[in-house]
């Protein structure tokens, strides 16, 4: 039951916007070139360097490649992360949710749990597909809407990394 409830204020997170962060240093950056904005907690780039690792890993073995999106990696590039200091936040465009992803301004926001059970791996997905639905977006069994338009695979290469959906 948690983990349906942690997948549907996942589903609700990803059109709204928080305000994109100024002002603000890096910790790190990741091998992809994600930047890991301050504050972070102690040992937090190690883990979400390994999230990401385990991410391109299980996007490469199960989810299709698709030209429209390009390099992976290169898509990733520049983006942010900010860890939020709470659990759940209210999603402006409603609703509760544990991650976030700012299309707009490349920024992923999630919660403050640890990397691997954090929505950064959902999040990244997102930006790894350059916020676009890996398919035109249709009301069936697969597609709960928009962003997540036949995320079957996507949720399987999560699954395979162990990582939240």
């Amino acid at each position: 039951m948690t983990a349906k409830i942690a997948t549907l204020a996942l589903l609700c997170s990803c059109a709204g916007a928080m305000p994109a962060p100024t002002g603000v240093t890096a910790a790190c950056v990741t091998d992809n070139g994600i930047v890991i904005l301050d504050p972070v907690p102690p040992g937090y780039c190690d883990e979400i360097q390994g999230v990401e690792d385990r991410v391109f890993e299980a996007f490469r073995s199960v989810v299709p490649y698709d030209a429209r999106f390009g390099s992976s990696k290169a898509r990733v590039k520049g983006w942010a992360v900010v860890v939020v200091d709470a659990l759940v936040w209210s999603n402006p465009g409603g609703g509760s949710v544990l991650g976030q992803t700012d299309c707009d301004n490349r920024v992923i926001y999630v919660n403050n749990n640890r990397p691997a059970t954090s929505a950064f791996g959902h999040e990244l997905a997102h930006a790894i597909q350059n916020c676009q639905p890996t398919e035109p977006w249709v009301l069936n069994g697969n597609a709960q809407d928009y962003y997540h338009s036949n995320w079957v695979p996507i949720y399987t290469a999560l699954e395979k990394a162990k990582l939240q959906k």
